[in-house]
């Protein structure tokens, strides 16, 4: 949406490095330790395999949780947590060992949030949901399109519930409408453009790239495809006019398309 480069953001649950000795920490402490805290696991020669620092709630503890491999150092997990307790501002220190060689899931880290612990999330592969979409289409026909579809205008609508319930004093005026193409976009849903936009009188036109729901099915299928992502578009911008909005897929990737294009309008 920014027109700017967009990074990978790596979501750690699930580390594979055959040979390593891996383990998952958890450390409560504050923002500002973090730094003294990653030279401590660096000095005593434990790769660091991934971080991620997490804010329980919006006043606080953080949560540094640390995916690391103790194969080419000679200390311990327990040494390493020994360590850490001992400075000033770390709180606590819980970590988990993994007895599969190369192979860490995560244990400590649950459930899910986003929000400052609000709003809970479950996480499945995007081209698993995919292609079980799929699956619910060609069992069900348009039946299952229409199903789909409900199901992605339900979600629409609490995605701007969830962002009105925890950001309300921000969200006024003009440009409401990007704020919630970019909530779309950093769910990892797609990669947002907006071509026009004429809401709530005219018509809307947003283009998506690499849209999950029709990602294992590119270029398989002969008509558009993405009947949740219609949903959700038509279940945001209902609620946030407060009057029906209806979206229809006129390009998709499913059909051999670079990108989902959709028109969104009010209903007649």
């Amino acid at each position: 949406m920014s027109g700017g480069a967009l990074y990978p953001r790596e979501f750690f649950t699930l580390v594979y490095k055959p040979g390593g000795k891996l383990a998952e920490f958890v450390v409560r402490t504050s923002k500002e330790m973090t730094d003294e805290i990653l030279q401590t696991v660096s000095a005593m020669n434990i790769s660091l395999l991934g971080a991620v620092l997490s804010l329980e709630g919006v006043e606080g503890p953080y949560n540094l949780f640390l995916f690391l491999d103790f194969s080419q150092s000679k200390r311990t997990p327990a040494d390493l947590k020994k360590v850490l307790l001992m400075k000033e501002g770390v709180n606590e220190v819980t970590y988990a060992v993994y007895e599969a060689p190369g192979i860490l899931i995560s244990r400590l880290g649950y459930p899910l949030m986003t929000g400052f612990g609000r709003c809970r999330l479950v996480a499945f592969g995007a081209e698993s949901l995919s292609r079980a979409f799929g699956d619910i289409y060609d069992e069900l026909g348009g039946g299952g399109g229409l199903l789909l579809y409900a199901l992605g205008k339900r979600v629409g609508r609490e995605m701007v519930e969830t962002l009105e319930r925890e950001a309300r004093d921000v969200l006024r005026g003009e440009g409401l409408e990007r704020l919630f193409l970019d909530f779309y976009q950093a769910s990892g849903l797609g990669r947002i453009k907006v071509v026009e936009w004429g809401l709530p009188q005219r018509e809307a036109i947003i283009r998506v790239y690499d849209n999950w729901e029709s990602w294992a099915v590119r270029g398989l299928r002969d008509r558009p495809y993405c009947f949740f992502t219609r949903g959700i578009f038509a279940g945001m911008f209902t609620e946030l006019y407060d009057m029906e909005i209806v979206a229809d897929e006129r390009k998709c990737i499913a059909r051999g398309d670079s990108f989902c294009e959709f028109v969104l309008r009010k209903k007649p």
